[in-house]
């Protein structure tokens, strides 16, 4: 059970970071734009996950947390990467 609130507390914290910084990539307000995420696996076993921001006009931010690396990848609305950073640790 510790366990399972353990990875919860992470992962709200990796989602949040990941929210304000696409956010402020394109200077966005963090309470009037979403993110969504799904889960990715490899070989049966979740492997990290996909989040994405959506912003005004269709705007799509991305990121991908790989939980094997503990990093981070962030992609601008072209599909570029502007940034990588180590995933946060739950506080």
């Amino acid at each position: 059970m510790d366990q399972d609130v353990s990875y919860t507390e992470r992962f709200n914290a990796v989602k949040e970071f990941i929210h304000s910084t696409l956010c402020s990539r394109d200077n966005l307000r963090t309470d009037c734009f979403q993110l969504s995420q799904r889960s990715l696996e490899r070989a049966g076993r979740r492997c990290g996950w996909h989040f994405c921001l959506h912003g005004p006009r269709q705007l799509q931010l991305t990121a991908i947390w790989d939980m094997e690396a503990q990093s981070i990848l962030f992609y601008g609305s072209q599909g570029e990467r502007f940034m990588t950073a180590p995933a946060p640790c739950a506080a």
